[in-house]
């Protein structure tokens, strides 16, 4: 078989790309999990949190959270974060 494009990771971005270019070129999605979605993408869908990744991640994280507060400056009709309880297991440090 042959492709144009290979992507490797079905997250969000690599599922977004594939879908984008996929009708203008032959992509190949390739995923090592058994669901797309497994790793970085399962866990910003489910929980925002502050306090998760190194140190630009946290601050890209908190650095959003006001235009996610603002439901996306007015894009998003509903609010987008809601408290939720969450109980996290960490090693100290």
């Amino acid at each position: 078989m042959k492709f144009d494009i290979v992507i490797i990771g079905a997250g969000i971005s690599g599922a977004g790309v594939g879908y984008a270019l996929a009708g203008e070129r032959k992509v190949l999605l390739l995923e090592g999990e058994s669901q797309p979605g497994y790793h970085s993408t399962g866990r910003s869908a489910a929980l925002f949190t502050e306090t998760y990744g190194n140190l630009p991640v946290r601050l890209l994280t908190r650095a959003s959270r006001g235009f996610y507060e603002a439901r996306a400056d007015g894009l998003a009709e509903h609010p987008i974060l809601s408290p939720r309880g969450v109980l996290v297991f960490a090693m100290p440090g």
